[in-house]
């Protein structure tokens, strides 16, 4: 079980951190409005939507990997998991353009897979996962020795 940390496009990331970054700051600074100057409360909800909101995507940008178990594909996206079943996996397609893929986007760089996979039911999710390993080709491997039926 091998841990793929995600790969983060240096565009990519001038762009988040600084704007989270720049969230987490001023909701900081509301809150601080409101503790030490006694300031009115309707300053706090804004204080505490931007701390929180900033630093849930500040943990999903440092704490985004992907993860091959004995049966499921494991996604982390900072607080939120994804589960995965393999034999539920019915294509990867790799996508590298800005056009909007048709999938929950979890990944950090334009070098992405789109992977495609079977609901309970078995028809196939109208909406896929969207995944950016640094390391794609061994991910693709592994996915590959546990898949070997997979299309990729």
């Amino acid at each position: 079980m091998t841990n793929y940390p995600s790969k983060r496009d240096l565009g990519v990331a001038l762009v988040v951190l600084p704007l989270r970054l720049g969230m987490v700051g001023l909701g900081l600074f509301l809150l601080a409005l409101v503790v030490l100057q006694g300031s009115t409360l309707y300053l706090f909800l804004p204080g505490l939507l931007l701390t929180g909101l900033g630093m849930l995507n500040l943990w999903a940008f440092l704490a985004t990997s992907y993860q091959i178990t004995q049966a499921d594909l494991l996604v982390r996206f900072g607080p939120l998991r994804w589960h995965i079943p393999l034999n539920a996996n019915a294509e990867i397609v790799p996508s590298g353009t800005l056009a909007p893929d048709r999938g929950w986007g979890l990944a950090w760089s334009l070098a992405r897979l789109v992977i495609r996979y079977r609901k309970g039911n078995g028809r196939l999710a109208f909406i896929g996962i969207v995944i950016s390993p640094e390391d794609k080709d061994g991910f693709l491997h592994q996915l590959a020795q546990a898949r070997r039926d997979l299309s990729l």
